[in-house]
């Protein structure tokens, strides 16, 4: 006849000690038989009969180990295996050990479990894994201490109903911190008290926006750094100096009077000096107030100049004087008066007129060198200690041709030796009141000139008497 498989095998509850025993011994002597194949056709194989007795026996020995225990086919509480917990519950008096996972809680509810979890890179390979234990309930602890990696890190005093965290560093990277209490590093009297309306050091209130930025509250401080804009509505009053190097605006009712920017000072209004100050340059005065109504202006050691390249002009409002202001040198519109000398040059070049004195009764004007009448090639007067030349161009024609010559007149005269004759002749001349002779000179300087062009003209003059 064939074998059955015993029918209570199927109902068995899979979370019971008598199917764990069950599978455990059919495991085991399913794997000592021979397993069939083409070597071995009489080998066992799950389904056929040899397996079923197997299942069947390993059933009778789990039904008869389980049926020791209280609870699961046994009565009372004794039994073979008095070591196992009944699935009814009851007390251990051994240790527990549950290191393929472990669940707890009560009234078939979770309050405590162990997990694993696998840890992976962003490609999905799991590089780790992590095991905890989680905990769904609410966890109180009865003792006064909580240790976390080896470390009492919190502690709690029922007494002074005080908790102390101790860490070396605390970190709570972007949480919120809010707390209506009171917080205290240190002492309250020499540390730092903070709470909802009051934040001090040392037992001194410390001033922000809130308290210090009214009209009512003083403020002292010893160094201090403005990152943005500062506005003084009342007076400034400085014991040190001032340093502005960014550009400084100064002014009076609301009117910018001098302001500094790059290289430029702009001055928007009226600088004043009062009697004897000014400007001064390397502790020389420059610009000076000598008395109410004068000023004076003057160099460092160099020349005083006036003008520069994009002067056109310098003009004169005002005329110049002497020293002494006793003279008007050169007035507005040109009257000019140099009671000392003068003296002219052109280009550079040597003196061409000059004053002179001796004394009152000899005293004028010396023309050094050439006196021309009308342009710069005009009638040409000249002269040194002896004589005075008059000079100039003559046309002469002849044969319809033009030809200018220059012609010089000579004056000069001399003591004569017939003191009361009045006479003229050539190369000859009487100082006054005597008669003087005149004589025209020619000097030709072209070749080509005829002879009758040469001759002298004669007496150009009459001797005056």
């Amino acid at each position: 006849m064939s074998v059955q498989l015993h029918p209570d095998i199927e109902t068995l509850d899979k979370e019971s000690l008598c199917y764990s025993i069950y599978a455990q011994l059919y495991h085991n002597f399913f794997n000592a038989q021979q397993k069939k194949d083409d070597e071995h056709p009489y080998g066992i194989e799950e389904g056929d009969e040899t397996s079923l007795r197997l299942k069947n026996t390993a059933y009778g020995f789990a039904s008869a180990i389980a049926g020791a225990v209280a609870g699961e086919g046994g009565s009372g509480s004794g039994g073979l295996l008095l070591d196992y917990l009944k699935k009814s519950g009851g007390d251990m008096t051994g240790r527990l050990s549950a290191n393929y996972g472990f669940e707890a809680g009560i009234g078939n509810t979770r309050i405590l479990e162990t997990y694993s979890q696998d840890i992976t890179d962003p490609e999905g390979v799991v590089t780790a894994v992590e095991y905890g234990i989680r905990i769904t309930g609410n966890l109180k602890v009865g003792g006064d201490s909580l240790h976390i990696g080896g470390r009492q890190l919190l502690r709690y005093d029922a007494d002074k109903a005080t908790a102390t965290i101790n860490a070396s560093h605390i970190d709570f990277l972007d949480a919120t911190v809010h707390s209506k209490g009171a917080w205290i590093i240190g002492d309250e009297d020499t540390g730092i008290f903070i709470s909802p309306t009051r934040l001090a050091v040392g037992g001194q209130d410390v001033y922000h926006r809130g308290n210090a930025n009214t009209d009512t509250a003083d403020w002292t401080m010893r160094d201090g750094m403005v990152r943005r804009n500062l506005t003084v509505r009342g007076s400034t009053v400085m014991d040190g100096g001032l340093k502005a190097l960014q550009g400084v605006e100064l002014g009076d009712k609301g009117k910018c009077l001098l302001s500094f920017s790059e290289e430029d000072v702009a001055l928007g209004g009226f600088l004043s000096f009062l009697d004897g100050f000014g400007i001064r340059i390397r502790d020389v005065p420059v610009l000076l107030r000598t008395d109410k109504d004068k000023i004076q202006f003057g160099s460092i050691g160099g020349d005083l100049l006036l003008g520069g390249d994009h002067t056109p002009k310098i003009r004169l409002f005002s005329g110049i004087s002497d020293v002494d202001g006793e003279c008007l040198m050169l007035s507005p519109y040109g009257k000019a008066c140099f009671p000392g000398s003068l003296t002219v040059r052109h280009n550079y070049g040597a003196d061409l007129l000059s004053s002179y004195r001796v004394d009152t009764s000899d005293e004028g004007i010396v023309i050094h060198k050439r006196l021309r009448m009308g342009t710069a090639e005009g009638f040409m007067l000249t002269g040194d200690r002896e004589r005075v030349s008059l000079s100039s161009e003559v046309i002469y024609e002849e044969e319809g041709k033009r030809t200018a010559i220059p012609h010089s007149t000579d004056f000069s005269h001399r003591p004569s030796a017939v003191m009361p004759r009045r006479t003229v002749t050539a190369n000859r001349s009487i100082s006054a009141p005597m008669p003087i002779s005149l004589r025209s000179l020619f000097r030709w300087k072209q070749p080509g000139i005829s002879e009758s062009m040469r001759r002298p003209p004669g007496l150009l003059t009459e001797p005056y008497t």
